[in-house]
């Protein structure tokens, strides 16, 4: 891929950093990173004994992406610092994409036994199967042509062929084959509104493969909303799924509207304890600041 298609996601950079990724309110979440190279595999080292604590950080999906055309060793250097995709066995997607799939390497799985002939057993059974770095490169391959084209969609430009053959559907297991398969057949000019409708598909995909959804904690004084994926495994597919949520809508901040409840992506980062309103309820915003008005006027007397 050249130089220059590698950087058609620059448009989506966050300004005021100069990264991909943007602040979100994420959950911290528990993995393995011993972890060794092995037949193409990543595997479970067999001197791994603790798992550690993960918070989501600069640098996650931008030096996920790049993995797209790295080294068995740099996409080894990524997992053991972010850990494992937790890939399902059966399907090859993050294994938080249905309730019932097993990972390669299944290490939350929880052994009801007291022997050590079962301990053992499960032992080597997570040592034995790994995550295929080839599948990883696929992952990194489809975000950086969703990305991609993204930016492109962003200067009114459409995605290039090459980013699209990625995203057609047996390379990725997505979407966009018929589409990219149409550019070629009918040499129709391509539909600038269809390809931005594909792109949010896309990162659809990625959510929902990620099992991501919003979650209300209570902390303080005051509800806090992150967004978190509450299945036991694909905690990094998830937070990924996310930040590329937020670049592809090139999003600093996400607010949730006072009137109707939905959220959005506001042009200005919100105040905290302030209200906040989408462009659909402009006009209950106006009303509400008047009647605010109308009540410190009669407080003042």
């Amino acid at each position: 891929m050249s130089a220059k298609t590698k950087r058609d996601f620059d448009v989506l950079l966050d300004l005021e950093r100069g990264t991909l990724e943007r602040p979100v309110a994420t959950q911290p979440y528990h993995t393995f990173t011993d972890l060794v190279l092995e037949d193409g595999e990543i595997k479970l080292s067999p001197q791994a004994r603790q798992s550690v604590t993960i918070t989501p950080a600069k640098g996650m999906l931008e030096e996920f992406i790049q993995l797209a055309d790295a080294d068995e060793q740099n996409i080894l250097k990524y997992a053991r610092r972010w850990g494992f995709l937790e890939l399902c066995r059966e399907h090859w997607e993050p294994a938080s994409h249905i309730h019932d799939c097993e990972p390669f390497v299944p290490f939350r799985t929880v052994v009801f036994g007291t022997t050590t002939a079962v301990a053992k057993e499960h032992r080597e059974k997570l040592l034995a199967s790994g995550e295929p770095v080839s599948v990883w490169r696929r992952f990194a391959r489809f975000g950086r042509a969703l990305l991609n084209i993204a930016g492109n969609l962003y200067e009114g430009k459409i995605g290039s062929d090459e980013d699209w053959d990625t995203l057609h559907f047996d390379e990725a297991g997505f979407i966009g084959w018929n589409y990219a398969k149409d550019r070629y057949k009918d040499k129709k000019f391509p539909d600038l509104d269809r390809e931005r409708n594909l792109v949010a598909s896309g990162v659809n995909y990625w959510l929902t493969g990620g099992g991501v959804q919003p979650n209300v904690s209570w902390r303080g004084l005051r509800p806090v909303i992150t967004f978190e994926c509450r299945r036991p495994y694909g905690k990094l597919f998830a937070n990924l799924a996310i930040q590329l949520m937020m670049a592809v809508s090139q999003a600093d901040a996400m607010a949730i509207c006072s009137a109707c409840g939905q959220s959005y992506m506001p042009l200005r980062r919100p105040k905290t304890g302030q209200r906040r309103y989408c462009s659909n309820c402009k006009p209950v915003s106006r009303r509400d600041a008047s009647a605010d008005y109308r009540r410190r006027k009669r407080r003042l007397g």
